[in-house]
This record gives C-alpha cells, sequence and structure tokens, in this order.
C-alpha cells in the first residue's frame, strides 16, 4: 500500500478505501439492492402507470371539451341543455363504436344545417352515427344529405331515423348503394314534393333508379323533369295526357286523377305499361317518339326503368314497409355493433369517457394552480440578468450530471448499496468536476455538501413513503379484524344464549329428584379472533427507525464529505486516512482521477 502524503503529518485516504470503511454503516441503514430493487421497481411501474393514466384522463378531458365546443358553436342552447346533450352523447359512445369526439362533430354539424332540441339532436345525431357504421356513408354526407332532404320535403327531423332504416333497407335489397339512393334522392326530391310524393316514395324511385345504372346527375335531372312536365300537361288539359294514359291502360280522365291523388302510383302504372309493351314484343321505341320522349338522357332513363318495371315495383313495396316498420337500420347495426371489433372500440369508449370524468377533476388543479405558477416561474426567469441566468444554467447542468451518474450507477444493480453507489457516483462526479474547475475549490464543496445532504433527502423521503404503505397496510389490518373480530364476538354471543336456554332447562329438569343432567359449559371463541396493531406504538417505532437511520446516513454522508475535502487540500473533521491504490506518488489531480477510474473498474467487474 502506498501512502499520499496528507496535511500536518496525516495520511490521506482517497474515497474509494472510504467505501470499505462504511460499507458496514451502510449495512446498518438496510439499504439492500436486492430488496430495494424489487420494491422499487414496483413503486415505479405503479407510480408511472398512475401519471400515464392521469395524464391520459387530462388529454380525454381536453378532446371531449374541444370536440363539443363545437356544438356550442353551432346549436342555441341554454348551459342545462348543453350539460344534457354532452351527457346524452357520452351515453351513446358508450353502446356504439362512434367517438364522443366523432359524435360532437355529427351534433356540431346538425346545429349548422338547423336542427334543434336536444331530443332531435340526439336522435338526429344517433341515426347518423348508425348510418356511418353500417353503410357506405361517411357521417358528414349522412348527416348533411338528411338535413337537406328533411329540408326540402319539408320532413320533421324526428323521423330521421326512418329516413335512415329504409335508406339501408332499400340499400340491401336492391342493387344498389346508401350513398347512391341518398343522392338520388337530393336530385329527384324537389320534384317529388312538388308532386306530392312521400319521403319513402322518393327513397324507392331514387332506388330503383340508381339500381339501373342511372346517375343521379343526368338520369335524376331527366325523370324530374319528365314528371313536371306530365303533371303540368294535366294541369293544362293537354292532349299528350291521352297518350301516356294508354300505355298506363286507363283513360285520360282515370289516369288525371289517380296522379292528383297519387302521382307515384300512376307513373309507376305509366312504366309498368311500358314493361308490358316491350315484353309483349311492342316497339317501345316508337311509343317514346310518339310521346315526344327524344332527349337522349331522359329516353335511356325511361327505357331502363321499363325495362326494370319489376324492380321499380319492389322498391316502391319496400320503402313503404320499411318507413312503416322501421327496424332495417337498428337491425343492421346491432349486427354491426356484436362484431368482436365493435365491442373493442366501444370498451375504448367507456374508458374514455371515465378518463374524461377523471380528467374533470384534474384540469381546474391544473389550470388554476399549475399553469398560474408555470407562468409566474417564466416571468421571474425573464426578470433575471443574463449573468443570473448562466450561472442558473451551469448549477442545472452540473446537478443533472452528477444525478444522473447516481442514478446509473445505482440502475445498473451490481452491489448491494445502492445509496452508498450514489454517493460513490457523486464523489467521482465531483472529482471530474474538480479537474475541470481547479480554482473552484470552496463552491466544489459546497456542491458536495448539498449532493450529499440531497441523498438523505432522498433517503429520508422514501422512507417516509415507504413507513405510509406500512401503516396504511396496518390500518387495513385493523379495519378487516375489527369486522372479523365483531363476527366472532356476535356469534359467541349467540351461541351462549342459547347455552344459557339449555343451561335453564336443565336446572329446571335436575330439581327433579333423582335426576342429574350435567351443565353444557359456554363457548370461548377467542383463538379465533386476530390481534390489532397498536396504531400509537407503530408509528412511534416507525418515527424512531427513521430518526435513528438518518443520524447514521449523516454519518456516513459527513465522512464521505471529508474525504473529498482532504484530496482538496482541506482539514477533515474525521481521523486520519490511508489509502489502498498501489504505485501512486503525490497528489497530482490527473493521477488521483485516474486511480479513482482505474479503482471504479475494478469495482464494477467484480
Amino acid at each position: 500500500m502506498v501512502n499520499i502524503g496528507g496535511l500536518g503529518g496525516s495520511s490521506v485516504n482517497i474515497v474509494i478505501n472510504a467505501v470499505d470503511n462504511f460499507s458496514k454503516v451502510f449495512k446498518k441503514v438496510g439499504l439492500s439492492l436486492k430488496s430495494f430493487q424489487k420494491s422499487a421497481l414496483a413503486f415505479a411501474a405503479i407510480g408511472g402507470g398512475i401519471a400515464a393514466g392521469l395524464g391520459m384522463a387530462v388529454k380525454a378531458s381536453m378532446d371531449f371539451e374541444t370536440a363539443f365546443t363545437g356544438v356550442r358553436k353551432t346549436v342555441d342552447a341554454t348551459e342545462s341543455e348543453f350539460a344534457d346533450l354532452e351527457q346524452r352523447f357520452k351515453d351513446i359512445s358508450t353502446t356504439t363504436p362512434v367517438t364522443f369526439v366523432e359524435l360532437s362533430k355529427i351534433g356540431e354539424l346538425a346545429g349548422q344545417l338547423g336542427v334543434s332540441g336536444v331530443d332531435n339532436l340526439e336522435k338526429f345525431t344517433k341515426t347518423i352515427a348508425d348510418i356511418s357504421v353500417t353503410t357506405n356513408l361517411t357521417s358528414e354526407e349522412a348527416a348533411t344529405g338528411f338535413a337537406r332532404f328533411a329540408n326540402v320535403m319539408n320532413m320533421p327531423i324526428e323521423n330521421a331515423d326512418k329516413l335512415g332504416s329504409t335508406i339501408v333497407g332499400l340499400g340491401n335489397n336492391l342493387a344498389t348503394t346508401e350513398a347512391e339512393i341518398l343522392e338520388m334522392s337530393l336530385r329527384i326530391s324537389g320534384a317529388g314534393k312538388a308532386l306530392d310524393f312521400t319521403e319513402g316514395q322518393v327513397l324507392g324511385w331514387s332506388a330503383a333508379l340508381s339500381s339501373m345504372g342511372i346517375q343521379a346527375q343526368m338520369g335524376g335531372t331527366a325523370i324530374s323533369k319528365m314528371m313536371i312536365n306530365i303533371s303540368s300537361d294535366i294541369s293544362n288539359g293537354s292532349e299528350d295526357v291521352e297518350k301516356f294514359a294508354e300505355v298506363a291502360g286507363m283513360s285520360a280522365e282515370d289516369f288525371s286523377k289517380a296522379f292528383k291523388k297519387d302521382a307515384s302510383g300512376a307513373l309507376q302504372a305509366f312504366f309498368n305499361g311500358l314493361g308490358d309493351i316491350k315484353e309483349n314484343g311492342g316497339d317501345v321505341l316508337k311509343v317514346l317518339e310518339n310521346l315526344d320522349i327524344k332527349e337522349v338522357r331522359l329516353r335511356d332513363t325511361v327505357l331502363r326503368l321499363a325495362s326494370g318495371s319489376d324492380k321499380l315495383n319492389l322498391a316502391m313495396d319496400l320503402q313503404s314497409k320499411e318507413w312503416e316498420t322501421n327496424t332495417a337500420l337498428t337491425e343492421e347495426a346491432q349486427k354491426r355493433y356484436a362484431t368482436f371489433a365493435s365491442q373493442v372500440a366501444i370498451v375504448k369508449n367507456k374508458m374514455a369517457v371515465m378518463g374524461d370524468e377523471i380528467g374533470d377533476r384534474l384540469v381546474p388543479f391544473l389550470r388554476d394552480y399549475l399553469i398560474p405558477a408555470i407562468d409566474k416561474i417564466i416571468s421571474l426567469w425573464q426578470g433575471l440578468s443574463p449573468q443570473m441566468q448562466n450561472a442558473i444554467i451551469l448549477f442545472a447542468a452540473v446537478t443533472a450530471a452528477v444525478f444522473l451518474l447516481g442514478a446509473a450507477i445505482a440502475i445498473l444493480t451490481l452491489v448491494s448499496s445502492p445509496w452508498l453507489l450514489i454517493l460513490f457516483g457523486i464523489a467521482a462526479a465531483i472529482t471530474a468536476i474538480i479537474l475541470l474547475f481547479k480554482n473552484w475549490d470552496l463552491v466544489i464543496l459546497g456542491f458536495t455538501k448539498v449532493f450529499l445532504r440531497a441523498a438523505g433527502v432522498m433517503d429520508s423521503a422514501w422512507q417516509t413513503f415507504k413507513d405510509g404503505f406500512i401503516i396504511a397496510g396496518h390500518a387495513m389490518k385493523n379495519a378487516f379484524l375489527f369486522i372479523w373480530n365483531t363476527i366472532v364476538s356476535f356469534y359467541e354471543t349467540a351461541i351462549n344464549k342459547v347455552i344459557s336456554g339449555i343451561n335453564t332447562l336443565i336446572r329446571a329438569i335436575n330439581a327433579v329428584p333423582g335426576i342429574s343432567v350435567p351443565m353444557i359449559p359456554k363457548i370461548n371463541l377467542s383463538m379465533f379472533k386476530g390481534e390489532m396493531t397498536n396504531m400509537s406504538n407503530l408509528m412511534s417505532k416507525l418515527s424512531l427507525e427513521r430518526a435513528q437511520r438518518a443520524m447514521e446516513f449523516e454519518t456516513a454522508s459527513q465522512q464521505v464529505f471529508d474525504r473529498i475535502a482532504v484530496d482538496k487540500g482541506f482539514t477533515p473533521t474525521g481521523n486520519d486516512m490511508t489509502i489502498n491504490i498501489e504505485n501512486l506518488n503525490g497528489v497530482d489531480p490527473d493521477e488521483i482521477a485516474q486511480a479513482l477510474g482505474d479503482k471504479y473498474k475494478e469495482i464494477m467487474a467484480t
């Protein structure tokens, strides 16, 4: 062993040797890494999970608030109505795979389109949500289309569910899609309204036209024009009415009456007549020419309807049935919602609603306390001089480096004294800082004391946290034992009362001469009762242990500090020491740092 010259004849011992000297002290403190590691990791996982969950809850609350702000922007309602509507949207999201945010977007769009009233908004939003899940219509397309259709047809918005069921029922039974039906219905709804078509009849004609490949932009406009022209001819008493009536198999008078009573039915009879002509080998083109139907798009549309008159009849039957029963959309939605993917989405929605409820309780605290505190810190920082800002940045960088090093060493879990490793990491980091700032001796020693005290504070905080769980555990145990002991006492008393009654009867029997029945002894169930913890004694014991631990930690920390002070040429507070590092002469900082590094590698390797 080689000694380094000390102060006043004293031998100097570097921190490496201090580790060996103080291991017993830290063992007394009880910082065994193997036992500490499991609990630390468990609490870290629990704490991290709770923090992540609370963060997600706050985000859910913000997302919900932002989404529903759009509804507030377009809907005219009172605060109580908004609260009611928001809760209804949440309830819908817990039974459908459509999120609250998506429902709010539908509600916002509904408000823009003139839907009002909490009940109407709820029904409209639920219908659009179901449509978006069960058909090829997006929620925006469905909401816009439904609202515009309702406006043209002067349909009460509470019939939105019937509209949805009819579209779905027609789409399920004809060679068309719900999007094509809705698009065609918007194209011919103006003519349909003028001719007093019902909403279902407009949808039936739209489904029949689109199922035959007729495009809304061309065929829809053409057929609307033809319907209006026939209506005009009937109103004006035109001779052309007789030609249409003949095709429909009626007289002009009967056709006119039928058209005025049920324009859709009269037109359906006309196309059935054209279909019969074609089926019986007649010249449909000549009939159309005689009816002055020569425009290419209109003629193509009429020919297709004549060829598919059976599809037109089916569509008209379906629309009447679906509008009345109003079940197709609900049944289709239930099938979709029963799938595993939908069930997973619904569970996620329920978790989002729960997160929003938790976040609603956290956001006021963050808004009222955390954000103002951050603003105040920013204002204080901006008011500091550049020199002071630089000093704070440097101190923060040094602090971060030291604690990161200590944490890294502790995580490696290679020895049984994690706090000792942290102290060693702090000492090694401080040695490196000394090499960089040789003229900062006093400052570095000040940093050292702060860091060592911080380690003590961390240990004290951990012990307080751990003791809190111990106290909570005993409190829960006492609560359980109180209930259990009460139950045991109840049965003990009840049984002994029965025994007392029996013994009373036995005494009466024993009063008869010659009879001696033994008495039944009372039972004692104390053996089944649990012993409750004396909470006062427990807390006193834990408090005493924390105080003793803190004192031992302070002693160990002071000894580490003394060795660093010796290294810097200051007088230590403890006894003279020697070092174990071989072949080292002098007190040059570079040599000391090299020796410390070699010793550290040696320890890590073992």
